[in-house]
Order: structure tokens, then C-alpha cells, then sequence
């Protein structure tokens, strides 16, 4: 690169190698924006076709739970419709019963009448008898002083008292039968009276029937019009569901047509993204080449501030190896320990707290270098931070969500960008890719450069700025 340089410089082309050098990283930058959007875009469609294809079978269980309402709907309809049917069968008995119980009760009511005019009858049957007895008692009394008188009278009074005897016969007789048909009258009496009274009872349950038999064809009625309307309401929903059902199953339909198309957007942009993907390496290698060339650009100043953090971290770990402060052993422990209690997992291992007393202030010095720097950190070549800048290595706390934003040290971190940074062994290395800083989203330059400890690869210090 050199040796075209000097042509250039030679030929009076060397601002013209400068504005392609810039152009050439400004490419990169773009490349990797463009990229970086397209994943962005990726990713939305990525989640839309998920949502797309979860509400499809959303949709698909709507149908089939609609489905299901349809049946019941059906099958209570026919028994409130089998109901309805019974309820006004069960309508006609109880008006039938009505219309007997009414006959029954006048029935009754009509013989109570009448056992009342027989009662009424007997009581002026036996004044009738008790006069009769009376009368034969008087006769009776007649005939013995007519045969008084009879004797008296000798024979000329004979053929009166035999007319007197047959008198006294008559009213012997007719008092015994006046005796008999009183005491027959009696038991009348009180028969025709009991009958009166059962009569009466009979009535009185009659009446009592009758009330319960209207109070229940009362209710059968409310019943009945009750089960007309459920009827009805039932009807409803199943016209409703029917309804939703056509639609749901148009919903579906549509669902599935839209997840569908999103899933293949989804995958053309993944095509897309592989391409962009090749295309913002290519981008990077563009960046890395302007940097390499030896002409100088606004990037130029971040890789030497990089380079010279790698060699104070390099530096500090030998010097404090030599010094007995930390062994060998310590500084590339990979045994890494979980840190008890944390989300996200944190982790130490021998070089944990030497770096965050150690390595953090050469760290946190960096920042000073430019107001766009976000972060600069030491790497181990697993990926394992254990120092980070001081806004961004806070105490952890019971909230995983805060810890990913602030307590970001002694984590390991496998991203493509950690990966390139950490094993990579060139002077040099240059990632571009966007992070959300919260409100607004950037693009960030990913400077890293290797740091080596007593010849061996330690792993890299990376520094992160935005791109205006």
C-alpha cells in the first residue's frame, strides 16, 4: 500500500487516494447501517410472523370452539324445545283437572245440600212421631177409662170394650213403633249428620284442590313461558354463532393468508440479510482497509487510542505478575465461578477483583478520549469481562431487566462481536453494528486491539463509539 502511495504522492494522486480511503470508510459505515436496518426489518417480520402464525391458530381454535358452541346451542335447543313441548302437554292435564276438580266440588258441595234437606226431613219425621206418640198415649189413656166404663156398664157396655181393648192394642202398637222409628230416626239423624259434616270436609278439600291445582297451572304457565323465551334466546345465540361462525372462519382464512405472506416476506429477508450480511463484512473489510492504508481518517485517532489501552492493560498485568501481586495462573484462569444470586449470571475467576481495582481506572481514563466513546473494556479470549467502565459495572440488583443495562462486569458475552474481539490477533480490529441506547438507536464503531501478556494472547480491549 505503501509502495502505491508514493506513485500517487509521485504522480500528484495522493489526495485522491485520501478521498477514496474516506469514501471507502464512509461505504463501510453505510453498508453496515443498511445492514443493520435490514436486520432490524428481519427481525419485526421475524416477530410478525410469529404473532401472525400464533394468531392463526388462535383463530383456529376460535372456529373450533365456535364449533362447539354451534353443537350445545343445537342440542339445548331440542331439549328446551322438547320441554316447551311437555310443558304444554303438562298445561292441558292440569286445566283438564281443573275443569274435574271443579265438577267434584260442586258434586259434593251438591250432595252436602242435599244430605241437609234429609237431615231437615228426618228432625220434622221425628216431630211427626213424637206427636204420634203422644196422640196414641192419649188414646191409650181413652180406651183404659172407656173399659172402665165398659165394666160399669155391664152387659150392655161389652161391644164397647172390646172396641176399647182393640184400641188399647192399636195404641200399645203404635207407641212401640213410634218408640222404634224415633230411635230409627235418631240413628238416621246422626248418619245424615256425619255425612253433613264429611260433606263438608270433602268440600273444604275440594276447594283446597282446587286452589293447589290453579296455583300449580299457574306456575306451569310461568314455567311454560319461561322455557318460550330460553327457547327463543337459544335461537338467538345459534343464529349469533352461526354469524361468528362464518366470520371466524373467514378470520381464520385471512389470518392464515396474512401469516402466510409474512412468513414468506420473512424469508426473503432473510435472503436479504445473508446477502447484507456478506455485504457489511465487506463493509467492515472496507473500513479495515482505509485504516490500514496509512492515510488518515476520522477513525484513525480511535484505533491508536485503542492500541495504546491494550498496551497499559498488557503492561499493568506484567508488571503485576512480575511483582508477585497476581500470578500467571490467575490472569488466564479460565475456571470461571457463578457469582451466587445474579440475573444475568455473573462470574469470577483469578483475575476478577484484581481488574476491577487494577484495570478499571486505565479503562475508565479512555472515556476521557472522546465524548462519543460508550464503553471501553478488557476481554479475555472467552469472551469475559472481568472490569468494566464505573456507569456500567453498578451493584446488581433483585432486577434482571436493570442489571442487563448496568451491572454488565464479570459476565461472558458470546455475540459476533465479542467473538471477532476476543480471538482475533491482528494489530487491529473493526465491528460496525447498531444498539439501542435506550431512547434512540446508533450506530457504534467496535474498536478492539489484542492484548498480550509475557508473549502469550490474554484477548483484547474493546472501545465503542458512536458514529455521527
Amino acid at each position: 500500500m505503501n509502495a502505491i502511495s508514493t506513485e500517487l504522492d509521485n504522480a500528484g494522486g495522493r489526495g485522491v487516494l485520501e478521498r477514496f480511503v474516506k469514501e471507502a470508510g464512509g461505504l463501510g459505515v453505510r453498508l453496515t447501517g443498511v445492514a443493520g436496518g435490514v436486520d432490524d426489518v428481519a427481525e419485526r417480520f421475524g416477530q410478525q410472523a410469529k404473532a401472525m402464525t400464533s394468531a392463526a391458530e388462535m383463530a383456529e381454535v376460535l372456529d373450533a370452539a365456535n364449533g362447539r358452541i354451534l353443537q350445545s346451542v343445537g342440542r339445548t335447543l331440542d331439549v328446551s324445545r322438547d320441554a316447551a313441548t311437555r310443558m304444554d302437554h303438562s298445561q292441558s292435564l292440569v286445566n283438564e283437572s281443573l275443569s274435574g276438580i271443579a265438577a267434584l266440588t260442586g258434586s259434593v258441595r251438591a250432595v252436602e245440600a242435599m244430605m241437609s234437606v234429609l237431615v231437615d226431613a228426618l228432625s220434622k219425621v221425628e216431630r211427626v212421631a213424637a206427636g204420634i206418640d203422644v196422640i196414641a198415649r192419649s188414646t191409650n189413656m181413652l180406651a183404659l177409662n172407656a173399659t172402665i166404663e165398659a165394666a160399669r156398664a155391664g152387659e150392655a157396655g161389652r161391644g164397647f170394650a172390646v172396641v176399647a181393648t182393640e184400641v188399647k192394642q192399636l195404641a200399645r202398637t203404635t207407641s212401640e213403633s213410634t218408640a222404634e222409628i224415633q230411635q230409627t230416626l235418631g240413628k238416621l239423624k246422626a248418619t245424615a249428620l256425619d255425612l253433613v259434616a264429611q260433606s263438608r270436609q270433602g268440600a273444604e278439600q275440594a276447594d283446597a284442590l282446587s286452589q293447589n291445582a290453579t296455583a300449580t297451572g299457574e306456575a306451569i304457565d310461568t314455567l311454560s313461558k319461561a322455557v318460550s323465551e330460553i327457547t327463543g334466546n337459544i335461537e338467538a345465540i345459534a343464529a349469533e354463532a352461526a354469524t361468528i361462525g362464518e366470520r371466524s372462519s373467514t378470520l381464520r382464512d385471512t389470518v392464515r393468508n396474512t401469516a402466510d405472506g409474512i412468513n414468506n416476506s420473512s424469508q426473503v429477508l432473510a435472503k436479504a440479510k445473508a446477502s447484507l450480511d456478506d455485504l457489511m463484512e465487506a463493509g467492515e473489510n472496507l473500513i479495515n482497509i482505509s485504516l490500514d492504508s496509512g492515510v488518515e481518517t476520522t477513525d484513525t485517532p480511535f484505533v491508536r487510542e485503542t492500541m495504546k489501552c491494550a498496551g497499559l492493560v498488557a503492561q499493568c498485568l506484567e508488571n503485576a505478575v512480575k511483582a508477585g501481586e497476581i500470578t500467571a495462573e490467575a490472569v488466564f484462569d479460565s475456571n470461571y465461578r457463578p457469582v451466587p444470586g445474579t440475573d444475568p449470571q455473573k462470574v469470577k475467576n483469578g483475575i476478577a477483583d484484581f481488574a476491577m481495582a487494577r484495570l478499571q481506572p486505565i479503562i475508565e481514563a479512555a472515556l476521557a478520549f472522546d465524548r462519543r466513546i460508550i464503553y471501553c473494556v478488557p476481554m479475555d479470549v472467552n469472551g469475559y469481562v472481568p472490569a468494566h467502565n464505573k456507569r456500567y459495572a453498578e451493584p446488581p440488583r433483585d432486577d434482571p431487566e436493570w442489571n442487563l443495562a448496568n451491572s454488565r462486569h464479570w459476565r461472558i458475552y458470546t455475540d459476533p462481536a465479542a467473538r471477532v474481539a476476543a480471538t482475533n490477533t491482528k494489530p487491529f480490529s473493526v465491528k460496525v453494528y447498531r444498539r439501542n441506547l435506550g431512547a434512540t438507536e446508533v450506530i457504534l464503531m467496535d474498536m478492539s486491539a489484542p492484548v498480550v501478556v509475557n508473549g502469550r494472547h490474554w484477548g483484547a480491549v474493546r472501545l465503542a463509539y458512536k458514529i455521527d
